[in-house]
């Protein structure tokens, strides 16, 4: 029997909505498993531009783990897209590709496959974490603004 990646990390702090972009049906039901066993809230897409629609609808995500080489639409493309609107560019984005690519910009990591669970949670785990940091830091201006 294999051990799960989160069993060692502890659980999750909250319930975070990730999309999971990425047009191989292996490697998305492969991410997406291993998410919801550790408790997080996936969708998953094998098209982008549905993806992107269905963010633009009001549906944001709050991490995307996206795919860079798709048809249709690059990984490159859809960050590009998001980042064209405003309550959609501040989205931490975790980017997976099989290739060797250099830095990707607005992307927080890109990973390569084939990806290891463990690495995966630990990386959208370190997001979460992130989030909550600048949440609290948010909460403490806010009090102090109120005073």
């Amino acid at each position: 029997m294999m051990n799960s990646p989160c069993a060692t990390s502890g659980t999750v702090r909250r319930r975070l909505r990730v999309y999971v972009i990425d047009d191989d049906a292996d490697a998305r039901e492969l991410l997406q498993v291993t998410l919801e066993d550790c408790g997080y809230e996936v969708e998953a897409y094998g098209d982008p531009r549905e993806a992107l629609l269905r963010m633009r609808a009001g549906s944001a995500p709050e991490l995307v783990i996206i795919d860079l080489k798709m048809p249709h639409m690059t990984g490159r493309e859809l960050l590009q897209a998001l980042g064209a609107h405003a309550y959609l560019r501040t989205i931490p984005a975790l980017v997976v590709t099989a290739f060797d690519v250099g830095p990707i910009p607005r992307a927080v990591a890109t990973l390569r496959k084939p990806i290891r669970p463990e690495v995966l949670v630990a990386h959208v785990e370190r997001c979460v974490s992130q989030m909550e940091t600048d949440e609290s830091g948010e909460d403490a201006r806010e009090s102090a603004t109120e005073r």
